[in-house]
């Protein structure tokens, strides 16, 4: 024990995930590089398009897991408790309920597959929480 607070920690992720140019750029370099194969009227997912999703995830969570080991000297398994135990107590916008949402649109296809349409055609979007008014900025919670 003795380490960081889960407030601390999962402050420190959202700082990382939200202000992080270099793992956008990083992203939306390899995003732009296999978008070709997708298509906003996709009705079955391809074996391709599913073998990239794997890629890309795998890719974040190298990314993650490097900060987090590296820049927090902690361990993904350390930083999802604290996730789990923030999420029973806040959903302010620096919090484990604001992660989740992430870390779940980072890892869910359908997600993933939007994320890659808009790529294609030059609007590649990330970082955006799921409930973010884009107009307003505001968190919108249920």
């Amino acid at each position: 024990g003795g380490g960081a607070s889960d407030a601390e920690i999962i402050s420190k992720l959202c700082t990382w995930y939200f202000d992080n140019e270099s793992m956008q750029n990083e992203l939306e370099a390899w995003a732009n590089k296999n978008c070709r194969g997708f298509d906003v009227a996709d009705e079955e997912y391809t074996l391709e398009q599913t073998a990239l999703f794997n890629e890309f995830k795998s890719l974040f969570e190298g990314m993650m897991e490097r900060h987090v080991e590296v820049e927090m000297g902690s361990d993904l398994a350390t930083v999802y408790e604290a996730v789990e135990r923030d999420l029973q107590s806040t959903t302010s916008f620096h919090s484990g309920h604001t992660l989740v949402l992430v870390i779940n649109a980072c890892t869910e296809f359908g997600a993933f597959h939007e994320m890659m349409t808009d790529a294609k055609e030059g609007f590649f979007c990330w970082g955006m929480p799921p409930l973010e008014d884009a107009e307003t900025g505001e968190i919108g919670v249920e």
